[in-house]
């Protein structure tokens, strides 16, 4: 188990109380929290095809700032 992890269980074990976790960017310390269990991944290509979200396009848009040299000054 990662520090994190460890350091964040102390609260949730104070509690009797079932623990569920819920998170749309899960990091290394979620998953060693857990142990490593996931149980259900729902990714974006599953909620399109349920209608849950719907599908998008990327635009890329030059500008003078985003296609031009970068100065630091």
């Amino acid at each position: 188990m990662s520090a994190g992890a460890e350091v964040f269980r102390c609260l949730p074990e104070y509690f009797d109380a079932y623990l569920i976790g819920l998170t749309a960017t899960p990091s290394k310390q979620t998953f060693g929290f857990f142990n490593q269990n996931l149980v259900m991944e729902y990714n974006h290509e599953m909620a399109v095809a349920d209608g849950v979200n719907v599908n998008y396009d990327v635009y890329r848009i030059r500008t003078k700032v985003t296609g031009g040299p970068m100065l630091i000054v």
